[in-house]
């Protein structure tokens, strides 16, 4: 007589933020998935190496599909406080989960707003091709730009540390889709006016990690992953500027699929679309809409966590929390 096949899980991801409104945890919300991994995934390096890196914890109804207490614990009820409207006021509880960081920004501060409004305008020199002397003369224009660019190819995010004589210099060392990602990801960075802009900066990286991952599991070729990580970072431009999406991707010179996916995923062919709402069910917790498009990716529980988990890797090695991995892995 056999064995009875162990129970599965999906386990999906979740930033917490501290009393002042900054990264601080991640939550792992343990869904039961008869297509998922089974429990011996928390004793895996990756997962192990993560808790060690960040602050982890864990929420779900089954306790047997749960990691063991003294590798990540249960988030203890006293410990999170939940909020999708205002943003932490520095004297709640350790953490703070929900979506107030998505909330439409209140009060504009001119200065920051302006900055982003620049790394905008870079962004859209570069998604038209500008020559190197153009993109050079942006970032001679705004020195905390400036600054970040040089900080960025110095960083253990791009190998060894190097001398660098120019900002030209700089952006051939970097190369262009390495640029077209960080000004990306540089639209979101936030001055401490902007009690959201830590947090939706790391929502937003994981996002679209995440999506460029699963395109290559799923089997889209370079130019694929790069769309579904463009479509990770542009579509939470509404909520940065509080302006219609529509209207903020009018200048960008982004090709019809990409624009598609973000305007209307559930009516374009292109998998972008289906990426994007797939990812939008893992932040939902959505698990039918989560396995919705596996069959057609010949996709599988354990490559599609691993996904998940090269992303939240790769989310902190951007933000300077150590040394981890970047590719998915499966």
């Amino acid at each position: 007589m056999h064995a009875a096949a162990p129970d599965r899980l999906l386990a999906l991801p979740e930033w917490l933020a501290s009393p002042t409104g900054q990264p601080a945890g991640l939550r792992w919300h343990v869904l039961p998935c008869p297509q998922g991994v089974e429990p011996a995934w928390w004793q895996s390096a990756e997962v192990v190496t993560l808790a060690e890196r960040w602050p982890t914890c864990w929420i779900g109804q089954r306790e047997d599909l749960a990691p063991a207490a003294d590798t990540i614990p249960p988030c203890q009820p006293d410990e999170v406080a939940e909020s999708h409207t205002q943003p932490p006021d520095g004297h709640g509880p350790r953490w703070t989960a929900g979506t107030w960081y998505l909330r439409p920004p209140a009060r504009p501060n001119t200065a920051h707003t302006a900055s982003r409004q620049r790394a905008l305008r870079l962004l859209e020199l570069v998604h038209a091709d500008a020559d190197l002397h153009e993109l050079e003369a942006a970032f001679r224009e705004d020195a905390a730009l400036s600054y970040q660019l040089l900080r960025l190819v110095n960083s253990a995010a791009f190998g060894a540390r190097r001398e660098i004589t120019s900002y030209g210099q700089a952006i051939l060392m970097m190369g262009r889709q390495p640029l077209k990602r960080w000004l990306h990801l540089l639209v979101f960075a936030a001055g401490d006016d902007d009690a959201r802009g830590a947090m939706l900066q790391m929502d937003v990286a994981l996002r679209a990690r995440g999506m460029e991952a699963l395109a290559q599991d799923a089997g889209l070729d370079r130019v694929g992953q790069d769309l579904a990580f463009m479509a990770g970072m542009l579509s939470r431009l509404d909520v940065l500027f509080g302006q219609p999406l529509p209207e903020l991707l009018r200048p960008l010179a982004i090709g019809d699929d990409l624009r598609d996916a973000l305007l209307a995923p559930d009516q374009t062919a292109h998998p972008v679309g289906a990426l994007l709402r797939t990812w939008q069910a893992v932040e939902a917790r959505a698990l039918d809409n989560v396995t919705r498009h596996w069959p057609a990716w010949g996709m599988e529980g354990p490559r599609f966590q691993a996904c998940i988990l090269a992303a939240c890797h790769w989310t902190l090695d951007l933000i300077g929390a150590g040394a981890g991995r970047e590719r998915c892995a499966g």
